[in-house]
């Protein structure tokens, strides 16, 4: 398999950044392990690209990656193109859309 390169799309890092600023607020030790393990869950995608399930009403190359983390977890939204793994977006699991 060739080398996997991941790409962060801006509306990733802002949903990131957004999973970020909503935790930090209660528990800054809650907000550091969620990005650690969203960031760990990204990394095990550049070995196994097609770890996360086919995304419902999107073309075949769109998949979600279920993360858990505490008592829900998160769902990464992502596409694979060629040598390229692109995230798209993370949303908590009790969040609606993308």
């Amino acid at each position: 398999m060739p080398h996997l390169s991941i790409v962060w799309l801006p509306n990733a890092i802002l949903c990131i950044q957004r999973a970020y600023i909503f935790l930090v607020e209660k528990d800054t030790d809650a907000a550091k392990a969620a990005i650690a393990t969203i960031r760990k869950h990204v990394t095990i995608l550049k070995q196994f690209p097609n770890a996360g399930c086919p995304a419902e009403d999107l073309e075949p190359e769109h998949r979600e990656l279920l993360i858990p983390f505490g008592g829900s977890g998160y769902v990464l939204l992502y596409r694979l193109e060629h040598s390229k793994i692109f995230i798209l977006a993370v949303r908590h699991q009790k969040e609606i859309g993308y």
